[in-house]
């Protein structure tokens, strides 16, 4: 598989640390450029940009990981090999990792994509699936965003590759936001985590997330008072029998509902 690693110009410590990591393994790699938001103009931001599924406005750095990872599905479009491995270069790895980057026997005969990495949410995968080597691929029926770490099918690369040029939506979205109606697998346990999951966001260190910089003070929300306050009471205890009715609903389907593991 051809493997390609996104690293900004200004984080050569990044590369330096992932590329040692790689060649301890003896894997190698392909250096994607990463496209900096910094760098972009407004206008040049708004040009790329439609409107996100979540409703959030884009920041800078977003929309350069969006392009980055358009152009890692670009070049895994035109590989001679039939799937690829992206990673970001954040990432901390299993002491296996490498019988899984240097094997493809345990891929399943058709797929899109294969999660290597987990964020630790609640997702909803199938209970069997097959094994190798101690872990399960098994699919995933569910939304488990973030895309550190994926290996995903020429195929698949080829469809994403033709969207068009302005953006609809972060890349994790566009992978696996739709996870139960395409053929998306994952790893289990994870064989892979970024920094910021297994760590927490540590701003200034090298290996600080800049797309949480820009996020959290998006994700702060103004207290709420009065009717507002009421009305989220209320629905409360609804949304939380519908959430435990669906849970129950996919164990009768047979299938889980638990965060992915990482294990080391």
């Amino acid at each position: 598989m051809s493997i390609y690693v996104i690293n900004l110009d200004r984080s050569p410590e990044r590369l330096e640390r992932i590329s040692s990591i790689l060649s301890d393994m003896c894997v190698g790699f392909e250096r994607v450029e990463a496209v900096d938001g910094n760098k972009l103009e407004a206008e040049e931001i708004d040009r790329l940009s439609g409107p996100k599924s979540d409703g959030m406005p884009w920041t800078p750095q977003e929309v350069g990981v969006a392009l980055s990872h358009k152009e890692c599905w670009r070049r895994a479009a035109t590989s001679p090999d039939s799937a690829s491995i992206i990673f970001e270069d954040d990432l901390f790895f299993s002491d296996d990792a490498a019988t899984y980057l240097k094997d493809t026997s345990w891929l399943p005969d058709e797929f899109d994509a294969v999660k290597l990495e987990t964020v630790g949410t609640r997702v909803i995968s199938a209970r069997s699936g097959s094994v190798f080597k101690g872990r399960r691929i098994v699919r995933l029926y569910s939304d488990h965003l973030g895309a550190g770490a994926y290996v995903i099918s020429r195929k698949f690369a080829q469809e994403l590759a033709r969207l068009p040029e302005k953006l609809s939506g972060q890349s994790d979205m566009i992978l696996f936001e739709n996870s139960g109606a395409r053929q998306i697998y994952q790893i289990s346990p994870a064989i892979c985590i970024q920094d910021y999951v297994l760590n927490g966001h540590n701003p200034g260190t090298t290996l600080a997330s800049t797309l949480e910089d820009e996020r959290i003070p998006l994700r702060k929300k103004p207290k709420s008072y009065g009717k507002t306050k009421l009305k989220r009471e209320l629905t409360r205890p609804f949304y939380q029998f519908l959430n435990l009715t669906k849970k129950i609903l996919q164990y009768m389907k047979g299938n889980s509902v638990k965060p992915i593991a990482f294990k080391k």
